[in-house]
């Protein structure tokens, strides 16, 4: 045969057989007319294209520099390395631009012969048409950059032989490599550039959108991507995601499939020249290019749709297969940002996959190793959003995969390099409890390890297939299948947009140096919301629970005498209270865990604050217990403290009645018939001695500030002598607290602070810092003082209380960086305490008054007389009884629970009947309030916002409630009122075969004792000589408590609905501002709020940081209008009292803060609300702030009103705002 060929002089082309076959009848597709005529198309393209390089430059422009500089520009915004000397936002709105300038120029390009040709062709073409079309252009390119690639590639090896080489030469050569490649990806990513440009022209207002000329291409694309044809996701040469032209393909094949485009996705990473490609056509049926000889970067994604009778078990319609370029490519190894790429390319396609092939060749150790560590890195970050892949670690070329010990002793060592690679990656991302790479993945050393023989037997293309090769991979291909099954049950797939979204945001942290604090997914966030949002509704149920018991066990206290209220009783309380808050921890703590088993969307993405979620639980629940274990020991002790009283009252009340019934016998004796007037004159004169008889002021007056001076010289006793002589010279306290608290000189000493030139500067800085504090504390006294007046009276522990709470606060490791004085410790609590002390005093004398046993009886005496009077004459008293009975007992005990009762059914019907999207999760509370404010506009509510965020939350929530609660009230009080008065009535019901009347009442106190609180000097009144039938008196009470409740129900409705709130012991406003306030902390440089969900967070975060010189002017006369969101990605340092006064990086700021996480802005458009509103105000705030306005970028002073808006939308992903 070989000596047959060589003789043999005849040669034939392949190509050429195709005419050959038409001579002799044969049908060949490549003489149809489709063929033909695509083939006349694409050669028309082809001819044009002399030298591929030179082609690329002068037709493809838009995909040469300009894209290139543009990709840049957009890392530069993210990366901020060149900033050099410049302001912070100075510098970033020069690249915004820039970054116009740049699309402008591309938009000015004239669209080429050939790319016009090639749009006309997908567009006009019939589908079979566009498939000839497509693989004519795929033929011709790949014979000609083969051609070329070849003849560089042996001039490479030419000068590498040489030993005199020049490496100047071999880079420029690489690069010649690198950029000679082309395919009909470049002619589609033209295409996508045209479009980019377009919409870019469309944002900037220059053109409108019914004006774009390409419109219609995603379209074009999207069809491309159904028949099979690979798209672009990465454009490796200038390392950029065309971000615009993606998201209109993938939401044009959204249409296209009617929404009905679930899909999973599978990706393959690997070094180059291991089979990444063939693996992937072999296990899918696909034609990614596999030898053409060229160098192709990036991505490309092949859509596959999955057969109906698989659609069921997989759980989705289609599979996103996505191929990427070789990781360690060596012809790429001499460009700059090869190894950046690589990360970028590994972490972006990791992070969109469900299943992640990772591809290595066994005789490629080092490389492997390489490969390794990209990835490990790439899995750590997925984890930390809360990613996790299926990993497959595919091993090809394996000479024997029937030898298990050698293999299974190869992935042992595996999992050493992953473990050894995932604590030094932990390392470098700054995540601590991280040790192996099972801390990150499931991964199991048998099940997820592949062993695959080569393709040939041989050396190729002369080689024969190895059958084990397609088995091997079959087999893989039935583990993918499975894996995807097993996860439809706890992980849904993918639809379009949910696609686009982690695209995007992948895509944004990956532009950004530090991934893991710069990754913001509206998915996550969503999903973050929702889980905050489920917490809270948990949260509100516990609380709620537990306030329901403190009221039913205040009632029982109230209801005591103080011989019952011994420590046996006070123990059972709070065994009980132990009880109710186990059993309510263990349900939120079981519908925390069926939250996070269910298959709610995306809710394995927040996997990782299951913990943190579940540790807030025993934060609350000792939070609820310190709360109500301190409120029981006030009822007690106040309890007690009435008991004396009634004593007192009692030995009274009995006087009076012996009184009176010793003058009812004289009346009865002298048997002579008396008129009113007289009865009543007898009467009157009898108790006006009665009461001239009794001791006055029998209850001693606390004098209230005395006993907290004491306390407060004991608190300071350790602080030296100066300051307990300052204290000897005070003799009361109402001196103080009468103006506002003033900041001196001496509460903060500046010898801490050596540099001279800075004294102006921090003293500034302090006197800021130090009156913050100050409001503060002076916040928390005004929360104390409204919770504890509403008590009946003052307890000795509020004052000790309070002053533990300001020694607490003065503790912390940001006031001691301050260095204030002793001077300010005494100030600032001689004024809290003037002000307290002031309040309690109030508080207390009222209680006296309130509870004067001579004025309490004086109250009774109307109803003694009528007593008196019905008892002489004889009447049948039983209905005056009842009538007494429901006016001076049941209806104060009955407008006392609904009042008791009424705080919390308005919060449950707020959160429950209304559902308020603004009041379900901090973040939702934060876009409602910013659109309010942008939408009213007015400045002083702006400074309260910013200055004082918790004044102004708490006077929104007032609003708020007052607003919303106005015509829900009536119905909620007569649901109470109806509760109340039937289970009344039940015991009305019982109580009718009682057979005396004493009996009558003390059952009926028993029976309610949870429910009311009976007064007992007016009940003594009613038994007083009550000799009435039970049965009849039981009737009587009911029908007369109907009558009652008509009588609440019309106050109720006479009440105005600022009353009916001021009455409330439990303030919803209050209950409220726990769920929307959150943990109150406040970004160290910007001071906007955290809205992380949950109580014992591990990271305070917001949404969006705003220009520092909004709350305050420090340092220079200008106020700054930098965005700390900004600041963290530069080269900028802050100086502080928290940083010592060093200079310190912005970029290291955890140093400081390590419990913050400040993010960068998602786009560039994510800070235009707080631009807008600085741009609007500038004057303003520099006349608040007392300095000179803000020089902003003139780009800041051109956002409109609009645009503000919509940012709000963007940032907290709320279309419906």
């Amino acid at each position: 045969m070989k000596q047959f060929l060589k003789e043999s002089d005849k040669r034939v082309k392949l190509e050429d057989l195709a005419n050959t076959a038409r001579e002799v009848g044969i049908k060949v597709d490549e003489n149809s007319q489709e063929c033909q005529k695509a083939k006349e198309h694409a050669t028309e393209i082809l001819k044009e294209i002399q030298d591929v390089v030179q082609y690329k430059k002068e037709t493809l422009k838009l995909q040469g520099d300009l894209w290139k500089q543009v990709a840049q520009v957009e890392k530069e915004l993210c990366r901020m390395k060149n900033q050099k000397d410049k302001n912070t936002e100075e510098y970033r709105s020069e690249l915004i631009d820039k970054r116009k300038k740049l699309h402008m120029e591309q938009s000015q390009q004239d669209l080429p012969d050939s790319m016009a040709k090639f749009i006309s062709a997908i567009t006009h073409f019939s589908a079979t048409e566009k498939h000839y079309f497509l693989k004519w252009m795929k033929f011709a390119i790949d014979s000609r950059t083969r051609s070329n690639s070849l003849t560089l590639k042996a001039k490479y090896k030419e000068i590498c032989s040489n030993k005199t080489s020049n490496q100047e030469e071999l880079i420029q050569l690489d690069h010649q490599i690198a950029y000679s490649s082309l395919g009909v990806e470049h002619f589609l990513r033209e295409m996508g550039q045209f479009y980019e440009a377009e919409c870019s022209m469309v944002k900037q207002g220059k053109i409108k959108r019914d004006m774009i000329q390409f419109s219609h291409v995603p379209g074009i694309a999207a069809d491309l991507l159904l028949d099979g044809f690979p798209l672009e996701l990465i454009d490796g040469d200038a390392s950029g995601i065309p971000l615009q032209w993606v998201t209109e393909v993938f939401t044009e094949l959204n249409t296209k499939t009617g929404g009905k485009c679930r899909m999973r996705v599978i990706t393959v990473l690997g070094v180059q020249g291991t089979g990444k490609s063939t693996l992937l056509n072999t296990m899918f049926g696909l034609q990614l290019p596999t030898a053409s000889g060229r160098c192709t970067r990036g991505a490309f994604m092949t859509l596959i749709k999955v057969k109906e009778n698989l659609k069921e078990n997989l759980g989705c319609e289609f599979i996103l297969v996505i191929d990427t370029e070789g990781l360690k490519a060596p012809e790429l190894a001499s460009l700059e940002d090869s190894y950046e790429h690589d990360n970028e390319l590994a972490t972006l396609v990791v992070g969109l996959s469900d299943i992640t092939i990772i591809n290595m060749a066994m005789e490629n150790t080092a490389e492997m190793r390489d490969i390794l560590q990209i990835v490990v890195h790439t899995f750590l970050r997925m984890n930390h959003i809360g990613k996790k892949p299926s990993c497959q670690f595919v091993h090809q070329n394996v000479s024997d995969v029937s030898a298990y010990d050698l293999n299974i002793r190869d992935a042992k060592k595996l999992l050493k390099h992953l473990n050894d690679m995932t604590k030094a990656a932990a390392n470098m991302e700054k995540m601590s409890g991280i040790k192996s790479f099972s801390d990150i993945l499931n991964y199991d050393l048998e099940r997820d390890n592949w062993y695959i023989p080569g393709l040939w037997y041989g050396v190729p293309p002369m080689a024969s297939i190895s059958s084990g090769y397609s088995e091997n991979v079959y087999e893989l291909k039935k583990c993918f299948f499975q894996i995807m099954e097993v996860n439809k049950s706890f992980q849904q797939p993918q639809n379009i947009v949910e696609c686009i979204e982690w695209i995007r945001s992948l895509w944004n942290s990956v532009k950004h140096e530090n991934f893991i604090f710069s990754f913001r997914n509206s998915l996550v966030a969503e999903a973050y919301n929702q889980l905050a949002m489920k917490n809270s509704q948990l949260e509100w149920n516990f609380r709620k629970q537990v306030h329901t018991w403190l009221i039913s066990t205040g009632n029982s206290i109230k209801n005591q005498s103080a011989d019952e209220l011994q420590s046996e009783m006070c123990i059972r309380f709070k065994t009980d209270l132990t009880s109710v808050l186990s059993k309510e921890k263990e349900n939120m703590l079981d519908s925390l865990e069926k939250y996070f088993e269910s298959k709610t969307d995306n809710v394995h993405l927040v996997q990782r604050y299951r913990e943190e979620f579940s540790k807030g639980l025993t934060s609350l629940q000792k939070e609820l217990k310190h709360s109500v274990t301190t409120k029981i020991e006030e009822m007690i002790t106040i309890q007690k403290g009435k008991y004396q009283i009634k004593k007192i009252e009692d030995g009274y009340q009995k006087i009076i009645e012996k009184k009176v019934t010793h003058l009812l016998k004289q009346v009865r004796e002298r048997k002579m018939k008396v008129g009113d007037d007289e009865i009543e004159k007898q009467f009157g004169s009898m108790w006006g001695n009665t009461i001239a008889g009794l001791p006055k002021n029998p209850v001693q007056k606390r004098n209230i500030s005395q006993e907290m001076l004491l306390l407060l010289k004991r608190d300071l006793a350790n602080k030296g002598s100066s300051i307990n002589e300052k204290l000897l010279s005070i003799k009361d306290l109402d001196e103080f607290g009468k103006g506002e608290f003033q900041i001196k000189g001496q509460h903060v000493d500046l010898k801490w602070y050596s540099p001279k030139g800075l004294k102006e500067f921090l003293t500034n800085e302090c006197h800021n810092k130090i009156a913050s504090l100050a409001s503060s504390l002076l916040d928390i006294s005004d929360d104390i003082i409204e919770e504890k007046n509403r008590t009946e009276d003052y307890d000795g522990t509020y004052c000790q209380e309070l002053l533990n709470i300001i020694n607490e606060r003065l503790r912390k490791e940001d006031v001691k960086n301050l260095n204030i004085s002793h001077e300010f410790d005494l100030d600032i609590k001689l004024h809290i305490l003037g002000i307290v002390a002031r309040v309690f005093q109030k508080r207390h004398n009222e209680f006296i008054q309130e509870n004067d046993p001579v004025l309490c009886l004086e109250k009774l005496k109307p109803h003694y007389l009528t007593t008196f009077k019905n008892i002489f004459q004889e009447k049948d008293e039983i209905q005056s009884r009842a009538k007494q009975f429901c006016e001076l007992c049941l209806k104060p005990a009955i407008t006392h629970q609904i009042n008791e009762h009424l705080g919390k059914d308005i919060v449950d019907d707020i959160l429950y009947n209304k559902n308020p999207k603004e009041l379900s999760s901090r973040a939702y509370f934060q876009s409602h309030v910013l659109k309010k404010l942008l939408g009213e506009q007015d400045f002083p509510q702006y400074v309260t916002y910013i200055n004082s965020y918790e004044l102004f939350v708490k006077e929104w929530l007032k609003q708020y409630i007052l607003n919303t609660s106005e015509k829900c009230l009536e119905k909620l009080q007569t649901k109470i009122l109806s509760e109340i008065c039937n289970k009344i009535r039940a015991v009305l019901e019982d109580l009718q075969e009682v057979s005396s009347v004493n009996e009558f009442f003390k059952r009926f106190c028993e029976m309610l004792e949870k429910e009311i609180v009976i007064a007992q000097m007016e009940l003594q009144l009613v038994r007083f000589q009550n000799k009435a039938d039970t049965m009849q008196l039981s009737k009587d009470i009911e029908f007369f408590l109907t009558e009652t409740e008509k009588q609440i129900r019309s106050e109720m409705e006479s009440s105005s609905t600022e009353s009916v709130l001021d009455k409330l012991p439990l303030k919803p406003e209050n209950e409220l501002f726990k769920r929307v306030f959150g943990c109150g902390k406040q970004c160290p440089f910007c001071k906007v709020p955290c809205e992380a969900g949950g109580i014992d967070h591990k990271e305070h975060f917001a949404s969006v940081h705003r220009p520092q010189g909004l709350y305050r002017h420090e340092k220079r006369d200008k106020l700054a209008f930098e965005l700390c969101s900004t600041l963290v990605l530069s080269d900028a340092h802050f100086r502080n009292s928290d940083s010592g006064w060093k200079s310190h990086p912005y970029k290291e700021y955890r140093t400081f803060y390590p419990d913050w996480n400040i993010q960068p802005d998602p786009s560039i458009t994510a800070s235009d609300y707080w631009k807008y509103i600085f741009a609007k105000f500038n004057e303003e705030f520099a006349e608040e702030y007392q300095a000179k306005s803000a020089n902003l970028p003139k780009s800041w002073c051109l956002i409109s009103k609009e645009q503000a808006f919509q940012s709000i939308k963007e940032i907290y992903h709320m279309e419906e705002l």
